[in-house]
């Protein structure tokens, strides 16, 4: 998944990891789950469960939004919606 791949960049070149691999677990960490899902979901080998899709984007501070990662569960018409201040 391009969005979690340019996370994982910006977070190496910013400095706040020192690796790919650091980033990945990093990640896997905060989510719990192993290094290995992280990587798989990045590179579009593996799908983000549903039951991971909110702790993804906590873990990435919303960079990586549960309306991109998994649009059949969370349709853009509801971050829309939350926007514009509708229940």
């Amino acid at each position: 998944m391009q969005l979690l791949q340019n996370f994982i960049t910006a977070q190496v070149a910013d400095g706040a990891v020192a690796s790919r691999m650091d980033c990945y677990q990093k990640l896997a960490d905060q989510i719990g789950v192993c290094e290995s899902r992280v990587r798989q979901w990045a590179y579009g080998t593996k799908p983000v469960p549903a039951h991971q899709v909110i702790p993804l984007e906590r873990a990435t501070d919303g960079a990586v939004s549960r309306f991109e990662v998994r649009p059949d569960i969370y349709p853009i018409e509801d971050l829309v919606q939350a926007i514009r201040g509708g229940a």
